[in-house]
Formats: structure tokens, C-alpha cells, sequence
């Protein structure tokens, strides 16, 4: 059985090679989908019990890390969430009163 890790590394490198096949015909209507910045998106932490995961990764060369929420269904894993860091709080720090995620340091995708 596939663990989280596992499927999001496959997850990663599937959508390499979409952002590949996708330049050779669409380049300019796909510009935020570069191959070379995917290839730099790997998994730095896993954690999850009982069904559910969440694994965050680098993300595309932007400094904002992306968080995947994962659920087992029928013994394979989906996505229930993306959400990328704040990029607010990145910089200002954690804060309550951001208005792009009311301090919970993650808005969604």
C-alpha cells in the first residue's frame, strides 16, 4: 500500500512531465506551468493517522511552501485540500488580522 509520501512524489513527478508536454504545444498560454520550477518542489514533512495525511512540500521555487490534505478512500489516497504558505505572514510575520489568511498562516490554492 502506497504511503502519503509516496503518493505525493509520484503526485510531483506526473506533473513535471504535464508541464513538459504541455510547453511543447501551449507555451504561451501555460507560462505558470514551467517544468524546470516543478522539478524543484519536493516533500519536506509528512504527518497523518487514521486515513488522513498532510504533506508539506518546498513548493515551485517561490519560497511558499504548499500543504496537501489527504484522505485514504478505498485504499487510495485523494486530495481533499492544497493550500499554499501565506505569503504575508511570511514576510510580516503570523498575524490575526491578515486578510489573506485571518492568521492561520495557509490560504487555499
Amino acid at each position: 500500500m502506497q504511503t502519503a509520501r509516496q503518493f505525493i512524489e509520484d503526485y510531483l513527478k506526473k506533473q513535471v512531465r504535464f508541464y513538459e508536454v504541455a510547453a511543447q504545444g501551449f507555451t504561451n498560454a501555460l507560462e505558470s506551468c514551467d517544468p524546470e520550477r516543478a522539478k524543484g518542489e519536493v516533500v519536506l514533512d509528512t504527518s497523518g493517522s487514521k486515513g488522513r495525511a498532510v504533506v508539506i512540500t518546498s513548493g515551485q521555487g517561490d519560497g511558499r511552501s504548499l500543504r496537501y490534505t489527504l484522505r485514504r478512500k478505498k485504499g487510495d489516497w485523494s486530495f481533499e485540500r492544497i493550500q499554499r504558505a501565506c505569503g504575508r505572514c511570511r514576510i510580516l510575520g503570523r498575524r490575526e488580522d491578515c486578510e489573506d489568511c485571518h492568521g492561520r498562516g495557509w490560504t487555499n490554492v
